[in-house]
């Protein structure tokens, strides 16, 4: 648990306030971070995305460690965190696109609108 400190810090006594240690399940850092890795090497090919294949996970990681030693998570909060980014960049390749089959510089190209 983060540590009770009296901090005369305004934003910090703000955040303080509204992330409570209640707040912490699943690990929104995480999940953001394996998402935006996910769809980064959904994007690339070739030897940039051999390179974010090793360094992505790397990040995550990192991202995880960061949030454990500034008390913003308990590490039961990690795997969730994870297997919610994940699941949304799946949704977001597999159901998005159904949604809006057409792209949209073809949207443009037939004189469409965005």
């Amino acid at each position: 648990p983060r540590p009770l400190v009296q901090v005369n810090e305004p934003l910090y006594r703000l955040l303080v306030r509204y992330d409570t240690p209640l707040n912490s399940f699943p690990s929104l850092h995480l999940a953001l971070a394996t998402y935006s890795a996910c769809v980064a090497r959904a994007i690339t090919s070739g030897s940039l995305r051999h390179w974010l294949s090793l360094l992505l996970p790397l990040w995550v990681a990192l991202i995880g460690y960061a949030t454990l030693a500034t008390k913003q998570h308990y590490w039961l909060d990690l795997p969730p965190g994870i297997a919610l980014g994940w699941l949304a960049q799946w949704l977001a390749w597999r159901i998005g696109p159904r949604r809006n089959a057409q792209p949209a510089a073809a949207r443009l190209a037939a004189g469409g609108v965005q």
